[in-house]
């Protein structure tokens, strides 16, 4: 629903933007576009164009101010807070998960399988070293946040400089998109944290009203109900790198297509104008339906887990005969889910890869190795997590604490990768001012 509210708002703003910028002359517009002067005067005739219409340079930048990303930073903001709130709270209450404290606090629960030590039995018992990494979660989650923040910041101000507004700045534009993914993914691994020692610490969390398949209140309840929950979160987080990889690669077809553009026209053959028009459009379908595929797939996956564990979580005692069908056909759905992962991802990252190696002379002003990984990384260190989750020492964690151990350290890992966005998405690299040329051209 957020990610829905961002896109309409977006969507707003650019229509905003665009009337803002449309009583420039065209002369000056391509100028300002570009960033750059073109011949003695140009400037003076930009600038006064801009002067012409009062609230043509005010409106310009307060749309670049509250364009879509001062709510998206907003949002994600305040929801890191709440979230690092609430993990505070509860890091007091058990001594930052001192063992004796959490030990504690199950006395007198009723009804405790016989197992709940075994599930619990290295934040009981063990070594510290899994508490120690879940503890390093929330200051990467505030690391993560500051970079995806400044970096996002320096190509607003990039912009703000060229003028043209976000609109004007295609590869801009879809680069901040981008950006934000290790923050999101960062957020919902440390949410998925949180659960995990809502299990190890026997609190309540919101749900305490969840009830077992006997109609009572009791942890065991709160265990499944907490690890929907993080197979939830990571759906969520799945959807955003779905979208993050649609952008680079729509930017990747569209640098593509700036580059051979610009031959076709120093052939200067209308003809070949025409044909390079149109091996462009297939090139970008074939390429674009296996992220779409990606996408929905993705998307059904989230909406299906979020719908049925909501339900579980808010409902109480009344969705009990809904919950126990949902479990009942729990293990068909995750393997179709998996089945349809599998096969849309793979379609996806390949033929992306596939137009990455076959028109790679056209890409070297674009640098798309460093790219791809910052967008797709994420998914690889997931995968050789679950992976390492199978090898010793780390196979006699439980489910509870493989899952702690796997979302700690995707908190860590997305760090890294906002500071490979740093690098791999600077806001000056030739490229950003190429795309706007091809697309001013076009217009």
């Amino acid at each position: 629903l957020s990610l829905v509210l961002l896109a309409a708002y977006r969507a707003t703003l650019s229509l905003l933007e665009r009337k803002f910028h449309l009583h420039l002359p065209s002369s000056a517009r391509s100028l300002l576009l570009l960033g750059g002067t073109s011949s003695p005067g140009t400037d003076d005739v930009a600038c006064h164009a801009c002067r012409d219409d009062g609230s043509g340079p005010i409106g310009r930048i307060l749309t670049l101010i509250f364009h879509y990303y001062t709510p998206l930073y907003i949002s994600l903001a305040w929801m890191s807070t709440l979230q690092l709130h609430g993990a505070y709270s509860m890091l007091t209450a058990s001594d930052y998960l001192d063992p004796e404290v959490l030990r504690a606090a199950f006395d007198g629960e009723a009804d405790l399988p016989s197992w709940w030590e075994d599930e619990l039995q290295y934040m009981l018992n063990g070594p510290g070293y899994l508490r120690n990494l879940s503890l390093v979660a929330p200051v990467c989650l505030v690391l993560t946040f500051l970079v995806s923040l400044c970096n996002t910041l320096r190509h607003v101000y990039v912009v703000h400089c060229k003028r043209g507004g976000i609109n004007g700045h295609p590869g801009h534009d879809s680069a901040i998109l981008i950006i934000a993914l290790p923050l999101i993914y960062s957020l919902m691994s440390f949410k998925s944290v949180v659960r995990m020692w809502q299990i190890c610490s026997n609190a309540k969390g919101g749900i305490g009203d969840i009830v077992d398949f006997n109609g009572k209140h009791t942890w065991e309840a709160r265990l499944v109900m907490f690890q929907i929950m993080f197979k939830t979160n990571f759906m969520v987080a799945d959807v955003y790198e779905a979208w993050a990889l649609f952008q680079f690669a729509w930017l990747t077809l569209q640098v593509i297509g700036t580059q051979r553009r610009k031959r076709a026209e120093a052939e200067g053959s209308d003809a070949s104008l025409k044909e390079e028009d149109c091996s462009q459009k297939g090139i970008e379908s074939l390429t674009m339906q296996g992220i779409y595929l990606f996408i929905i797939g993705c998307l059904l996956e989230s909406v299906y887990y979020l719908v049925t564990s909501s339900v579980e979580a808010f409902a109480g005692p009344a969705a009990l005969g809904f919950n126990i069908k949902v479990h009942a056909i729990q293990e068909q759905v995750h393997y179709f889910f998996l089945g349809v992962g599998s096969i849309a991802s793979s379609a996806a990252i390949g033929n992306v890869v596939t137009v990455e190696l076959t028109f790679h002379e056209l890409l070297e002003e674009f640098k798309p190795s460093g790219k791809f990984w910052s967008t797709k990384i994420l998914v690889s260190f997931a995968f050789v997590q679950s992976l390492l989750l199978y090898v010793p020492p780390l196979n006699s964690l439980s489910v509870t604490e493989s899952n702690l151990f796997y979302a700690s350290l995707l908190c860590i890992e997305c760090f890294g990768v906002s500071l490979l966005h740093w690098v791999a998405w600077n806001p000056r690299e030739a490229w950003y001012s190429t795309l706007v040329a091809h697309f001013n051209d076009k217009s």
